[in-house]
Parts: structure tokens; C-alpha cells; sequence
């Protein structure tokens, strides 16, 4: 799983500025619509969602972005980060703890299909989606590296997932479980008859 250490080494830069710029983001989302009455929140959300991402790439924009990355905004929709081989989408998490599924869009399922060879056979881009979420303890990160599309309350299919710690010496020291539970790999067998025609 050489993937896991090129992705953890190139975290390590982001952790706090992304974790800061969140919780700005979400601090100011939560003062703007604070007037709102508790049966509107609901209707709100995507509201929220499109304001908690605006004031998150103002607080990234306005510390001078996260040493090492790039970062692209589009249109409000969701914020890009590139660092070397590796890309980042911080996408806001769906209620129920999933991660978006790419839908129809050839692009978005380009992105969501990461190779699972190993690095040698072929050169490896990881692309991964941050998903951002918020709860009584405060805003989460989890990092997870598709493999794969699903569709829309079906099972994600990712091969790496774990929360990103607000900071960089904490992510040194994650340790991850391997598990064959949820390989999917459909490899043809050749049976002897097909072996002779």
C-alpha cells in the first residue's frame, strides 16, 4: 500500500491551514444565518454549504494559500487542491456519512477511478476527496481515495479512509488495517475448453 505513505507525507502541510480555514468557514456560515429560525436550518443547508465553502477559500486565499499546494476554485462548487502526484476535492459529506457519488459526469468519474495497480507497473496520481462535515465536537476532514464509482446510496468503494488530524505531527504517527472485504476486482478464468478451441 504505497499509496498510503505518498498521501500521509503530502498531508502533512495541509493539516492545520485546512483545519483553520474550515473553521472559519463554518464560524462564519453559523454567525450569518444564526437569526434564522430552527425550522428554516433545514431548507438552509445547501446555503450554508455554498457559504461555509466562500468564507473557507477566503480564510485559504487570505493566509496565502497551504505551503506546497495549489489551489483552484470553481465557481463555489467545491476547492481543488494539487500538490505534487497528489490531488485533493474538499467536498462537503453527505448527511448520512457517505461521500458524494461522481453521478454522470465523465469528469467527476475520471477523478473517482484510482488505479490499484502498484506504483512500479504504472505511475501513480492519487486523487482523493476530502469530505468536510460538522457535529457537536466540531468540523471533521475524512480523506478517502476512491476506486471506483457508485451510485447514489449505494456502497462507496474507496481503498483509503481515515480522518485528517488538525495536526501534522499527528498524522505521522496514524496507523492503518488492511482488509480484503471490500475487493471487487473481476478477473476472467479461462477454462479448459476455451484454452483448446
Amino acid at each position: 500500500m504505497d499509496h498510503i505513505a505518498r498521501v500521509t507525507e503530502a498531508l502533512e502541510s495541509a493539516c492545520e491551514p485546512l483545519h483553520d480555514a474550515l473553521s472559519e468557514g463554518v464560524l462564519r456560515s453559523q454567525e450569518a444565518f444564526s437569526g434564522m429560525p430552527g425550522s428554516l436550518h433545514a431548507w438552509a443547508g445547501p446555503a450554508m454549504t455554498h457559504f461555509t465553502r466562500a468564507w473557507t477559500i477566503s480564510a485559504l486565499v487570505k493566509a496565502g494559500g497551504i505551503d506546497g499546494w495549489d489551489m483552484d476554485f470553481i465557481n463555489n462548487s467545491s476547492i481543488i487542491l494539487r500538490r505534487g502526484t497528489v490531488s485533493m476535492r474538499l467536498l462537503h459529506q453527505l448527511q448520512d456519512g457517505s461521500a458524494p457519488h461522481p453521478g454522470p459526469n465523465a469528469a467527476r468519474e475520471q477523478y473517482y477511478m484510482n488505479d490499484l495497480l502498484p506504483a512500479a507497473v504504472l505511475p501513480r496520481a492519487d486523487k482523493l476527496l476530502a469530505l468536510w462535515s460538522t457535529g457537536t465536537a466540531g468540523e471533521t476532514i475524512r480523506i478517502v481515495r476512491p476506486v471506483g464509482t457508485w451510485k447514489f446510496g449505494r456502497q462507496e468503494k474507496v481503498d483509503l479512509d481515515f480522518i485528517l488530524p488538525r495536526y501534522a505531527t499527528d498524522i505521522r504517527s496514524l496507523e492503518f488495517e488492511t482488509s480484503d472485504e471490500d475487493l471487487f476486482a473481476d478477473i476472467p478464468v479461462e477454462t479448459e475448453e476455451e484454452g483448446s478451441a
